[in-house]
């Protein structure tokens, strides 16, 4: 048998002694004594299991019958408890039931991702992506950009790992500078520069964006689509061994 807990019995001893008060009132008003019958073939379910009631004593609360009235202890413990009492006269069970009380949501104030800077970007980027803030790094003819990327060289390439910080597209401009020297033919000096944007599938690059770049063409906005990407690669093609590659301004959005 499975006993109630001490808040519960506390409750149950509490309607044993309203029974006794009406069990007394009774016998004021007709000046007859009272007998109350204690019913032990009531039994009482709760989960599915039988329950043996017991009163703050220790003593066993059963149902009593007084005047042909069954009067069952279980009132104050569905009051109290929030508990459905259910009878069964035929099999003369009593069954106890929890309201399931619906959830109350706690209301969560959720903020929506914030854009992140390519130097704030919380992911792996290969180094040959140089990450800068210093001005004269990003400046382009008359554009001054804040922070951004560079990656240098004739054939170059960075990967972007955005495994563990997926973001939806990165909007960046892209622009290029060639350092012509003696070693360096002036006829290539504006020879136009490919970018190639690949993404990473099961190992393999794949491109999904292209484009020729001139030195002297003004910076080139573009918005980059990151849904559903893992891993991308940056990389530029060129004529020149000192040419760069300028991400100015590049922000990742969610």
């Amino acid at each position: 048998m499975k006993l109630f807990s001490k808040q519960l019995l506390q409750y149950t001893a509490l309607i044993g002694i309203a029974v006794s008060l009406i069990s007394d009132k009774t016998t004021a008003m007709s000046l007859n004594e009272v007998t109350g019958t204690r019913d032990e073939t009531i039994v009482v379910i709760k989960d599915g299991i039988e329950l043996e009631l017991k009163d703050a004593r220790g003593l066993r609360v059963t149902p009593v019958t007084i005047d042909n009235t069954t009067y069952l202890p279980l009132r104050a413990i569905s009051e109290n408890m929030g508990w459905d009492v259910g009878w069964d006269n035929d099999k003369r069970t009593i069954t106890l039931d929890e309201v399931i009380q619906p959830e109350l949501k706690e209301e969560v104030d959720e903020k929506s991702p914030e854009p992140t800077t390519l130097t704030d970007f919380g992911g792996s980027i290969d180094k040959t992506l140089m990450l800068t803030k210093v001005p004269t790094d990003l400046k382009v003819g008359t554009m001054q950009f804040i922070q951004g990327g560079i990656l240098k060289g004739s054939s170059a390439r960075a990967a972007i790992d955005l495994s563990k910080n997926p973001y939806a597209s990165l909007s960046t401009y892209l622009a290029v500078k060639k350092t012509i020297t003696s070693t360096n033919k002036a006829a290539y000096a504006n020879t136009p520069v490919e970018v190639r944007i690949t993404e990473v599938i099961n190992g393999k690059e794949v491109s999904y964006f292209t484009k020729n770049i001139y030195p002297n063409d003004a910076p080139v906005h573009v918005e980059l689509d990151l849904r559903n990407k893992s891993k991308i690669k940056i990389a530029l093609k060129s004529d020149v061994l000192d040419t760069q590659l300028i991400l100015g301004d590049a922000i990742f959005n969610p």
